[in-house]
Order: structure tokens, then sequence, then C-alpha cells
């Protein structure tokens, strides 16, 4: 299933923005700029792919890679210890977000998918090469054994397939690579 975008348009219907008008959005926005910390209080959003294209526009990335609860980022959390010490670091402060989003929603029913991860941008170029290495092995593996490598999909770590049953296709790719070696 394919996935046509993020920032859903609440005014009109199917319109969002693709990950390359995303990055034109922001690549415009920031006149050669960059930020600190970008972050995504929305759903599904740790991935190979925007990750890669967020490459170079900010420092680090807080993102989850599961469905955020309707509650979203625990600002109050992550913004008063700023207010208390405003020198903290942009690691320090990615990291208080993404650690009082879980701790929030790490209770009830968000209890199993509480999830939000910090991205070192500095760290993609070597995470898209293993990427790319990774998709030329899975490629290869496939002509040879398509019919093993389905049985293991079945068994890896999936985010999102309980929005509906034509969810994309979601899964952990580290999962994944630990699977195949």
């Amino acid at each position: 299933r394919f996935v046509f975008g993020l920032c859903n348009d609440e005014n009109y219907r199917d319109e969002s923005l693709s990950l390359a008008e995303l990055k034109t959005g922001l690549s415009d926005g920031l006149k050669g700029k960059k930020l600190d910390i970008i972050g995504f209080d929305c759903c599904l959003m740790n991935c190979v792919d925007l990750c890669s294209d967020l490459y170079g526009l900010a420092d680090y990335s807080v993102l989850s890679q599961e469905i955020v609860s309707g509650t979203g980022l625990d600002y109050d959390g992550w913004m008063t210890p700023i207010r208390e010490d405003p020198r903290l670091s942009s690691e320090k402060i990615a990291t208080l977000m993404a650690e009082t989003y879980v701790a929030e929603n790490s209770r009830g029913r968000n209890a199993s998918t509480a999830t939000m991860t910090v991205i070192a941008s500095e760290k993609m170029p070597a995470v898209m090469q293993a990427a790319n290495n990774f998709s030329s092995a899975l490629t290869s593996l496939m002509e040879t054994n398509l019919a093993g490598v389905v049985r293991l999909r079945g068994q890896l770590t999936s985010f999102g397939e309980f929005l509906d049953e034509d969810a994309s296709d979601l899964v952990d790719v580290s999962d994944m690579c630990d699977a195949l070696i």
C-alpha cells in the first residue's frame, strides 16, 4: 500500500504533503539555516525515508515509529526543564521530548505503543548506506527464497497495523535485519 503523505489538511479531503514537499518547504523556509531540533507530534514518522529527507535540516529529529496518542508530546514535561535551565543542549532537549512522551503514555491503552525516538542527523549517511545494503541483500533473498521472506515478515514487529487492515506495511527494519542474519 502506498503512503500518501503527512500533515493532512483537514479542510481538503485527501490533501497532504509528500516527503518531497515537506523537505522543499522546510529547506525554502530555512534559507540555508539549520534547526537544532525538529519534532513530529504525529504518527508513524520514524522511518528511514523521512529521516533521510530531513538530513541536514536539523541536528536532531524526534519522531515516533508507532501511532501517537491523542495527547501527543508532553509539552509541559519537556519545556519546564528548559525554563529552569535555558542552557540545556539540543541533544538533552530532544531526549527530554522523547522520554516525557513515553513516560506520559506508557500506561493504560497506549502502554504497548508508546514510542518516541531521537535521531542524530549526523548518523543518517551511515544509516542510509546500511539501508541500501540491506535492501540489495533482501532483494537477492526474495529472488531465491520469497516464501521464506514472506514467512519471516509475519513474525516481525509491525507499526500502525491496528489502524485498519489496509494500513501500510511498516516493519521494524532492525528487527528484520536481526532475523535475516
